[in-house]
């Protein structure tokens, strides 16, 4: 087999290949990010993804460019949510199928279910036509849970599975369709961590359906790559206490003769899912920070004043507790889990840090080009400090909100994780249609893929007159033509709508304007800056 197939799925896990028909088998879950809102869906007449956003699949792939995909848990019924857990729905649903194993007749697959503990079996003849019908008897548990790697030994009956939730071996004896050995390998991760791992991906316990978990989109503690829309029309404006770097005051929204509202709405718009790597001493959480113990939204407490390291909304432990309301509202449970489960998974979270990045040199050197982009953003120095910079806007350096401090709050003793790496926490205003949690930059190179974006529609209004472009001068680079495809359909910004960093900054925000020169001008594309573009 050769060529391109498309639609196979959002996340793809992994692939085998049938040996006797040569068809391909690819473990993927695919998002239903084209439906909107979180919460019950009272006021917007039910439409919400909660308890249905994403579907676990294996597609198959034949030599005539055919792309079948089959969803796994057919018995779900969408139209309901949400059961107490335990209930029959839940026992059959099978959640993020890992690797797989196929049997040297081509007639059986065994599929690694990390998120439901299992080994799913089937007839792949079934499963190619389509005619496969759920089922506990064609379920294997595994102790240990997370089941993701798979050896099939046929001659003895027996298979053998990887079980990271506690890095360890489970023997299956595949006659009897049961756990015959679970053997525990060494494991230096210390306690909590092995006990909050699987409040992330266990989708039986997070959701009623048992097909969803908060991995489904977060996936391995990192991203999707999607944007979702996730207001709750049924919710409530909840306030934010700030710190503001870019105050109420400042900003493109207020020349247009709105008032500024810097509080949390309910309705917030598309954006793109965040990694859950290294939020530790980064403050609030979300694109707005609108998780944050600043105010006493969700579980009715805060952290006190926004003062460091854990005062306020620079206290990550309770904003990230604040999440368990997600089990409810969007992975559709029943009910939110106990405050020692919240607390076991944030110990766990807490704990996930970023790799480092594959791009810089292994020596930590830079070169000549990224010791430039280092000079503009943090002034000329021994690259060990960032407290300078070129003015950027109209007020600050780059470093005059993204900071950059591998020593931020290590004066702290009780500050696990030191180190600012694009943000410490304070909120800004951009010219964007709400304000935002300044965001980090660890992850830029991740977002690598999405080329070419299309003209801003014309906004006709006294301060961007019909046919001026509103936010970014360069958006109307064509669609690429010259054979370079498309790795991703979000890139930059919250809402993934920026393709490019060069694109990005490019943005209206970026002008140098003299004091008291926003008000009466066109802020996007002054005539005397008009021909740089």
């Amino acid at each position: 087999m050769n060529g391109d197939y498309s639609g196979v799925g959002t996340v793809l896990f992994n692939m085998i290949v049938n040996p006797i028909n040569g068809h391909i088998y690819v473990s993927n879950t695919d998002a239903q990010n084209q439906n909107r809102f979180e919460g019950q869906g009272v006021f917007s007449d039910g439409h919400t993804v909660r308890g249905h956003f994403s579907e676990n699949r294996i597609t198959v792939l034949n030599e005539a460019g055919g792309v079948m995909p089959r969803h796994l848990n057919t018995p779900i019924d969408y139209s309901k949510c949400c059961a107490p857990i335990p209930n029959p729905e839940n026992a059959k649903s099978v959640a993020f199928p890992q690797d797989m194993a196929v049997s040297g007749d081509g007639s059986t697959l065994y599929v690694a279910m990390f998120g439901t503990s299992e080994i799913g079996i089937y007839r792949t003849q079934e499963l190619e036509n389509n005619t496969f019908v759920p089922d506990t008897t064609n379920q294997i548990r595994v102790s240990g849970g997370g089941p993701s790697g798979l050896a099939l030994d046929e001659i003895s009956g027996r298979l053998y599975v990887l079980t990271r939730f506690d890095n360890s071996i489970s023997i299956i004896d595949t006659k009897r369709r049961a756990e015959i050995d679970h053997i525990s390998m060494f494991n230096p991760e210390p306690p909590h961590i092995v006990k909050g791992r699987r409040f992330l991906y266990d989708a039986s316990f997070s959701s009623s359906h048992g097909d969803s978990a908060c991995a489904s989109c977060h996936v391995f503690g990192d991203f999707d790559s999607l944007a979702w829309d996730l207001g709750d029309p049924d919710g409530d404006q909840t306030e934010n206490t700030g710190p503001f770097r870019v105050g109420e005051g400042v900003g493109f929204f207020l020349a247009r003769g709105h008032p500024e509202n810097p509080h949390f709405r309910p309705m917030k718009g598309p954006m793109t899912t965040q990694s859950l790597r290294g939020m530790d001493n980064h403050g609030s959480m979300h694109w707005r920070g609108d998780r944050t113990g600043g105010n006493q939204a969700i579980l009715a407490e805060d952290a006190g004043p926004n003062e460091q390291p854990n005062g306020g909304s620079f206290n990550e432990d309770l904003a990230f507790r604040k999440f368990n309301i997600a089990f409810f509202g969007l992975n559709g449970r029943d009910s939110l889990i106990s405050k020692k489960d919240m607390q076991k998974f944030t110990d766990f979270i807490l704990e996930i840090t970023y790799p480092p990045n594959p791009i810089r040199n292994l020596d930590n050197s830079l070169t000549a080009e990224q010791q430039a982009g280092r000079n503009f953003f943090c002034g000329p120095s021994d690259n060990s400090t960032c407290n300078g910079g070129n003015k950027s806007d109209s007020f600050f350096a780059c470093n005059g909100c993204h900071t950059l401090d591998l020593n931020g709050n290590s004066e702290f003793s009780d500050v696990k994780k030191p180190g600012f790496f694009g943000t410490d926490g304070q909120y800004s205003f951009e010219g964007d249609s709400q304000f935002f949690k300044i965001p980090h930059l660890r992850n830029l190179y991740q977002k690598i893929g999405m080329f070419g974006m299309s003209p801003n529609p014309p906004f006709p209004s006294l301060i961007a007159p019909p046919g001026s472009l509103v936010f970014f001068p360069l958006a109307n680079t064509p669609l690429p033509t010259d054979g370079k495809q498309q790795l991703r359909g979000f890139g930059f910004t919250h809402d993934g709508s920026v393709d490019t960093m060069f694109r990005f900054l490019s943005a209206s925000v970026f002008l140098h304007r003299l004091p008291n020169t926003i008000f009466g001008s066109d802020p996007r594309t002054p005539p005397r800056t008009s021909s740089r573009w």
